[in-house]
């Protein structure tokens, strides 16, 4: 979820009685909690209340939410999905789909060698009905 619907969940008098922070089966790696924006808050009856509070930037250069204000999202194990590639767009690498695309360049004055490697997954989910997304706020 995001922070701002955590600050009134976690405030429920419901969610306070079972709200679990010392104990869980977190799923996410420790890495991705502390370098994506995720973070886990606790359980609640058996659920892991993540909250994420990632960004990117758009097109125009402008920082933006991955995921917006008021999104709660629920899913589990049995979502399912594969990991797919878009295409990388680069000449050199024929502008087709690959995992990953390694990219090396010199320039001469100042001598320096540059190092690139891009990739463009796309996590596609199979079972779409396994997953609730709602702005709720």
């Amino acid at each position: 979820m995001s922070l701002d619907v955590w600050k009134i969940f976690r405030k429920h008098p419901d969610v306070a009685a079972e709200l679990d922070r010392f104990r869980g089966d977190s799923t996410m790696t420790t890495a991705a909690m502390n370098d994506e924006g995720g973070v886990f808050m606790g359980s609640v009856q058996g659920f892991n209340i993540f909250v994420y509070s990632g960004w990117y930037m758009d097109d125009s250069g402008t920082e933006q939410p991955i995921f917006p204000a008021g999104t709660v999202v629920l899913s589990g194990a049995k979502m399912e999905g594969v990991r797919a590639f878009g295409a990388i767009r680069d000449e050199e690498a024929g502008f087709q789909a690959l995992p990953y695309f390694p990219k090396s360049w010199a320039e001469e004055d100042p001598s320096v060698r540059y190092l690139l490697i891009q990739s463009a997954p796309l996590l596609v989910p199979t079972r779409v009905d396994a997953t609730l997304c709602a702005e709720v706020l």
